[in-house]
């Protein structure tokens, strides 16, 4: 038995599943849709691709607790930090933008405004969330993660890989990940990680 904070810093799956169960698939599929999983971002970046997160007309009984743990869903590194990128930021998603170069004056960054999409959450809501996150790299998951003085927000993701040519997960195969930013209270840098089938330390 975990509390929610403790779901999200063990990283656990049966907790992540109880929490899904208590949300219905439509809550489920407009949240994940919100935060931008399943379309291309705001600016249409080249060669972006929208993933895949399926209508629950096409779920099967058992999709709404496997796609909670990662399942049943294809998502970028670009929808992931943007993702997380909107809890960072009070919880409004942000259109990405590509820099092929960005220099300082002051505190403004050069090279266009930021443009907002949406508030997916509320900023009550993206704050416990961050929360939750310091939580994972101070003493969960994601300890590895700590900066010498600054607090870290993040979240560790382990993904199984489906089988090239049959249905299912390959048990040998899986994307190893981290996501996180700082300061955590006021950030201002986020990073994504993710390694193809690691093996080893």
């Amino acid at each position: 038995w975990l509390s929610v904070r403790e779901i999200v810093e063990e990283s656990s799956n049966i907790g992540t599943i109880k929490i899904a169960q208590s949300l219905n698939e439509s809550q489920f599929y407009r949240y994940m849709r919100l935060f931008g999983f399943g379309s291309r971002s705001a600016n249409g970046l080249p060669g972006e691709v929208s993933g895949e997160v399926k209508h629950p007309s096409f779920w099967s009984k058992r999709s709404l607790e496997t796609m909670a743990i990662g399942q049943e869903v294809g998502v970028t590194a670009l929808q992931v930090a943007a993702a997380y990128g909107t809890i960072a930021n009070g919880g409004r998603l942000m259109a990405p933008r590509l820099f092929l170069k960005a220099t300082r004056r002051g505190s403004l960054l050069v090279g266009g405004n930021p443009e907002l999409v949406r508030q997916v959450i509320s900023p009550e809501t993206a704050a416990t969330l961050a929360s939750f996150l310091k939580g994972v790299v101070q003493h969960g998951t994601g300890t590895r993660a700590q900066v010498p003085g600054y607090q870290v927000a993040g979240k560790t993701g382990t993904a199984q890989q489906a089988y090239e040519d049959k249905p299912g997960y390959d048990p040998d195969r899986y994307i190893s990940s981290f996501v996180g930013f700082l300061p955590a209270d006021r950030p201002e840098l986020l990073c994504f990680v993710a390694l193809d089938s690691p093996q080893g330390t």
